[in-house]
């Protein structure tokens, strides 16, 4: 076997992990904070939403003992209110774009919204 050949699934080899590089994130009261960015994700509206972990202390049992450990809380944040890390790469952060959001970049055009059954688009329901 080739020594430039890329890993294959079942050669033994442990699949690289998906990077979650940190990133700086402001809570709603005004602090910031570090969490790992985990994925981005278009909206259909075109708004970025970053999903971040924030590891925080949890109560367990082990046992008869009670301690903490930390916990990874996990939540999406708007774009704008996170920022990058000096130094720090984002390759790799897994993105998903709107399936709407390209079809409009593509055509120039909104795409017409589906409408639920029995409800035409642009009515309401009496």
């Amino acid at each position: 076997m080739d020594s430039e050949q890329a890993s294959t699934v079942g050669d033994g080899q442990v699949p690289e992990r998906t990077p979650e590089p940190p990133v700086r994130v402001r809570l709603p009261d005004g602090q910031g904070v570090v969490c790992r960015l985990l994925a981005r994700r278009q909206t259909a509206e075109g708004l970025w939403l970053y999903k971040v972990a924030l590891p925080l202390w949890a109560h367990v049992r082990l046992g008869q003992r009670d301690t903490t450990e930390p916990v990874d809380t996990v939540f999406y944040v708007a774009a704008d209110q996170a920022r990058p890390l000096p130094g720090v790469s984002y390759t790799g952060v897994p993105i998903r774009r709107h399936p709407l959001v390209i079809a409009r970049a593509r055509t120039g055009r909104r795409p017409r919204a589906t409408a639920p059954t029995g409800t035409p688009a642009g009515t309401e329901a009496a």
